[in-house]
């Protein structure tokens, strides 16, 4: 029988291990690389992140409106009915929540379509790649990470394209939409608002290299896992026959580790960016309280306003913040994808000649 193997192809597999590109770039690579996967889904695409800047502009208008309701209610700047004013903000509120809700309920339904059309696209790559590398590409690969490939990898996937990548476009757009409101309502004060907003996004921008090895480790502690985990169930009567039970539970228990010791780090590294980010919105809400009443006190903008403004200052930053929820698992985003593609661009294998059956 001959042993020879060839590949169908002369390029070898992409890497699939926890090391890789670091920089913005190299993390952006392996995702983009995905794009190609999912052509075809544009439109919807848009749908669902114009649905999610909707979400985020009427969260800030509900918002605005409930504060400035309560200010002419509380100060009895239109106390009598023929003004109007509060009936006006009343009628404006309930419309704008009537909104909000509508809009949450179409956002889900088109991200669920989405999500549910990527990972059909995703994973039958995935499903015909393992088939068309089968047997021997298999045996040249862990069965952890064809699994992870299969499986996790392609729910990140599936997550980062119908979820994370929208909230990204959205909440960008919503950055540049609400400072522009701001600066042209309250001139110079509010240029606070886009700065608060950078030194938002910025950080986790400064932090994403740590972010892709702590992803990067994760995924093949993940992996090593679940590769250990699938060789005791599959040799689990040898294991008892052979006595090795006890180094099986411990080559098990210490992949757990890693992954419980790789998880513990990536949640340390996130609690440092949420505090910094928790500081900045607590220093812009201040400043906002600060400048604001000065501005009343100086007779520039009337004392009504002044709540209005701290709560436009508190709403500021809630497109900044989604922007970074989805920085932050750029990371892990990336590791999954460059195991993703690695497979789906793995060469077939197929024997040099025609085998001989036994006995012929």
């Amino acid at each position: 029988m001959s042993a020879d193997v060839m590949t169908a192809g002369e390029t070898p597999a992409s890497p699939t291990g926890p090391t890789g590109p670091t920089g913005p770039t190299g993390l952006l690579g392996p995702v983009l690389a995905m794009t190609r996967h999912l052509r075809g889904r544009g439109p919807l695409f848009a749908v669902v992140a114009l649905t999610i800047w909707l979400g985020i502009a009427l969260a800030v208008v509900t918002t605005v409106l409930c504060v400035a309701a309560a200010s002419a209610l509380a100060v009895g700047a239109a106390a009598t009915p023929r003004t109007g004013a509060p009936a006006g903000l009343l009628a404006g509120l309930c419309a704008a929540v009537v909104a909000l809700g509508v809009d949450s309920w179409l956002e889900q339904w088109f991200a669920h379509v989405l999500a549910y059309r990527v990972i059909d696209a995703i994973r039958l790559k995935v499903h015909r790649a393992i088939a068309r590398i089968a047997p021997l590409g298999l045996a040249r690969r862990s069965s952890g990470d064809t699994v992870a490939a299969a499986m996790t990898d392609a729910e990140a996937m599936e997550w980062f394209y119908a979820h994370t990548a929208a909230q990204i476009v959205a909440g960008l757009t919503a950055c540049l939409a609400l400072s522009a409101a701001a600066v042209a309502w309250l001139g110079p004060l509010a240029l606070a608002v886009p700065l608060a907003q950078a030194v938002v996004v910025a950080v986790p921008l400064a932090l994403l290299p740590l972010a892709a090895r702590q992803g990067a480790r994760l995924r093949a502690a993940l992996t090593g896992l679940s590769s250990e985990a699938l060789a005791a169930r599959s040799c689990a009567r040898e294991t008892v026959l052979l006595g090795r039970l006890e180094e099986v539970a411990g080559r098990v228990a210490r992949s757990t580790g890693e992954v419980q010791s790789a998880r513990r780090a990536l949640a340390a590294r996130t609690a440092v960016e949420q505090a910094l980010i928790e500081a900045t919105s607590v220093g812009l809400v201040l400043g906002s309280v600060l400048l604001a009443g000065r501005a009343a006190a100086d007779s520039r903008i009337d004392a009504g306003l002044v709540p209005v403004v701290v709560a436009l200052a508190g709403t500021a930053l809630a497109p900044a913040l989604a922007v970074t929820g989805a920085l932050g698992r750029l990371g892990e985003t990336s590791a999954a994808a460059r195991r993703v593609n690695a497979l789906i661009a793995a060469p077939g294998c197929r024997p040099a000649g025609p085998v001989e059956r036994r006995g012929a």
